[in-house]
């Protein structure tokens, strides 16, 4: 590039210099001539000039593409070596290398051919056809890597960088462990293959075999057909033994309990006549037969309370009646009651617990009558040393507790052979030849089933012959100190109040019907819809109590109470007491029943308690109508479900909380929330006060959240101001759905139980 522009210049010199001596000299040249020479060469000149730069943007694409290259053959993943028509490497990349373990340096010029195992023709058939025919060629062979063999695919491929000396680029993967796979797959292929064969030798014997069994068993059909109608018949006749079994013992649970409420009628008139018979003054052997009397007695009506607290179990009718209790006070009361036979048998009774444990809520009877179990089994299966009660707290929060409660003696302990029947009914440890102990065999499972429906669980630890230990551990809710002095004013007042009533009720609220049958079952109940129902009721029939609803269809309550009280009404008793049911809750809706005539008033949702303090106040004077009356609402309670309240209220009778809650998630709720949304959308303020309260009083039992809302509602209706109505909906059918499958999900793990 640099001699034709040398080139150019001269000639150009040359030119101007001409055109300069033509003047002075006799040359032949024409003056235009040499310009126009002169002008072809500046064009040559620029037309150089312009293959020039092309010349040099080319070097510069071929310095960067032969860099690029470069980088792609020295950096790719995969091995590649240039060879020589002989099979001497000329270049390879670090893949290679790699590959074979090995350093460029010691690989650069070794002849590939040198490594190739047999057979080579695998090897060098592809290598020429690749470097005559200009073809891309694959071989497979196996290379030498040092002491080491492998199996390497060659990609043989022309290399363009000189035609008169041509190369191959060849690319050099490690395919061992393909062929390992291959080599087991084709392993595993013949394997199966075999199997196929062995199976389809088994299935043809197989098939024979069967063929003469079907035979067989077309020779035997007619008698398999006459052994169905006998089998049949038989599956029938085993179908009603079991149904009769069933009847036979629920019927024998129904007999044990009211076979022991018949017995226990004329035991405690023969217990209670023995013990006024031992204050008087009698001779000594009179006395003596006297105590015998009044032992067997007591005895008798232990076994009987056993009996019928099993069958209460047998047949799921055991109620629980939860009240705020003191736990030191009840192992006060067992130490007390057993300290006695401890002391006359030499054993030492020792009661360990903390005096700072909570109060919980629980059934007091129930829970003592564990205990009383437990350790009385102890001191009757301990002759000498020590019988050890000990309470604690296991774990506990704020709201809730688990107290562990553990008996531990030094007796006889278990024998190994009838640790199996520990929990059985009617089975005792020790032999009934030599029966040195009395008792049913009820205690232990009697308690095990109590603990199980408290919630808890129950253990034992045998270390025979050196005594035993049983413990429970049952769950609580906390109580207070307050509730806990309330409930014994409460149980002291409740001999007070008279039994086996007759109550007429005036409710329309199915659900609220079913709560107020299962809490007065001790009492004769008369159900009515209205105010009407009950004034014509009344009419004709006396009753010594009236529980009237306040809101009902075609007369209320205040309506139905003025008739009755109206002297000159039909009704046979115008004085009659009449308790007011509602979901009000303010202290002028209790004032508006009191001046119509009614003598109490209990807001919803009604509990037992509340019933009995305003039973004990009519009948004797001796409780104020407030102490059951709610003020106002709690404005911020826990969003939670919580079935506290309806278990209280019907004294734990699981049978009757799944029936409440089934009417309630079917029938009760859906209906309500469905006049509650029309009402809102038809804009009737009317309807949806009366709609949201009667949803309070049902929805109470269950959450906090949603009696607060529905009172809301309520208040919205009354005021007519209806702006917030669909606001307080949507937050009411949030809380409906939110406890709705929690509902669902109770009843299902009860039944399950």
């Amino acid at each position: 590039m640099k001699n034709s522009m040398t080139q150019f210049a001269e000639l150009r010199k040359i030119a101007e210099d001409l055109i300069k001596d033509s003047g002075h000299t006799k040359k032949n040249i024409h003056v235009n001539d040499l310009g126009k020479m002169i002008h072809e060469l500046d064009v040559y000149r620029i037309e150089l000039e312009i293959q020039n730069e092309h010349l040099r943007e080319s070097e510069a694409q071929r310095e960067t593409s032969e860099r690029r290259f470069y980088e792609l053959f020295e950096f790719a993943p995969i091995g590649y070596v240039v060879l020589n028509k002989d099979t001497s490497i000329e270049q390879m990349n670090a893949a290679c290398a790699e590959c074979f373990k090995s350093s460029k340096q010691t690989l650069n010029h070794l002849r590939l051919n040198s490594i190739v195992m047999p057979p080579f023709e695998n090897f060098m058939k592809p290598f020429l056809m690749a470097l005559h025919h200009k073809e891309k060629q694959t071989a497979e062979v196996q290379l030498a890597r040092g002491k080491e063999i492998f199996w390497a695919q060659l990609i043989f491929g022309i290399w363009e960088e000189d035609k008169n000396t041509p190369k191959i680029l060849c690319a050099i993967r490690d395919i061992s462990r393909e062929k390992e796979f291959q080599i087991e797959l084709k392993n595993h292929k013949d394997h199966l293959e075999e199997l196929v064969k062995n199976r389809t030798a088994e299935l043809e014997l197989s098939n024979t075999l069967l063929q003469k069994e079907i035979e067989a068993r077309k020779q035997s059909e007619q008698l398999i057909s006459a052994s169905l109608k006998e089998k049949e018949i038989l599956l029938t006749e085993l179908e009603r033994a079991k149904e009769q079994a069933e009847k036979a013992n629920q019927a024998k649970s129904i007999f044990l309990s009211n076979m022991s409420h018949e017995i226990r009628t004329p035991m405690n008139a023969i217990i209670g006549i023995s013990k006024l018979l031992l204050e008087m003054n009698h001779l000594p052997e009179q006395k003596k037969y006297l105590n015998i009397i009044n032992s067997a007695a007591d005895n008798l009506l232990a076994i009987i309370n056993e009996i019928l607290d099993l069958s209460k179990i047998e047949a799921k009718k055991m109620d629980f009646d939860y009240h705020h209790v003191d736990v030191v006070q009840i192992i006060n009361d067992i130490e007390n009651m057993l300290y006695p036979l401890a002391h006359h048998k030499g054993i030492e009774l020792i009661c360990e617990k903390d005096n700072q444990l909570p109060i919980i809520q629980a059934d007091p009877v129930r829970l003592k009558q564990i205990l009383l179990n437990l350790t009385n089994n102890a001191v009757k299966f301990t002759d000498s040393g020590v019988v050890h009660i000990e309470v604690f707290v296991e774990k506990q929060t704020d709201t809730h507790c688990s107290l562990c409660f553990s008996v531990k003696d030094t007796g006889i302990g278990i024998p190994k052979e009838k640790i199996e029947f520990l929990f059985q009914p009617f089975l005792q440890l020790s032999d009934h030849r030599t029966k040195k102990f009395q008792g049913t065999g009820l205690g232990l499972v009697i308690c095990k089933n109590l603990v199980q429906m408290m919630g808890g669980t129950i253990h034992f630890e045998n270390r025979e012959p050196h005594g035993a230990r049983f413990w429970c551990v049952i769950p609580f809710e906390k109580g207070s100190i307050q509730h806990h002095i309330d409930f014994i004013d409460y149980a002291e007042n409740q001999s007070n109040i008279p039994k086996n009533l007759r109550i007429l009720v005036a409710e329309d609220n199915p659900f609220n019907q079913e709560v107020i049958k299962t809490f007065l079952k001790n009492h004769q109940i008369t159900l009515v819809h209205n105010g009407k129902q009950a004034v014509d009721l009344l009419e004709t029939n006396v009753f010594d109590l009236i529980l009237m609803d306040i809101q009902m269809p075609e007369m209320d309550g205040i309506s139905a109470t003025q008739i009755i009280r109206d002297k000159h009404s039909k009704v046979l008793n115008h004085d009659i007491p009449i308790i007011a049911m509602t979901a009000y809750s303010m202290k002028e809706d209790r004032d508006l029943c009191l001046k119509s005539g009614m003598n109490g008033y209990i807001s919803k949702p009604i509990t037992s308690k509340n019933f009995s303090q305003e039973l004990l106040r009519i009948f004797t004077g001796k409780s104020d109508v407030t102490s059951t009356i709610h003020e106002t609402l709690p404005r911020h309670p826990e969003s939670q479900l919580n079935l506290t309240t309806l278990m209280r209220t019907v004294n734990n009778n699981m049978t009757s909380v799944l029936k409440i809650i089934n009417l309630f998630i079917n029938t009760t709720c859906p209906q309500y929330m469905t006049d509650i949304k029309y009402a809102i959308d038809n804009h009737d303020a009317d309807k949806l006060a009366k709609s949201a309260h009667k949803l309070k009083g049902s929805i109470g039992y269950f959450s906090d959240v949603g009696k607060e809302l529905a009172y809301k509602l309520e208040l919205v209706g009354k005021q007519n101001e209806l702006s917030t109505a669909a606001k307080l909906y949507d937050e009411l059918k949030t809380e409906v759905d939110k406890i709705s499958p929690l509902l669902i999900e109770f009843i299902k793990q009860h039944k399950a139980e």
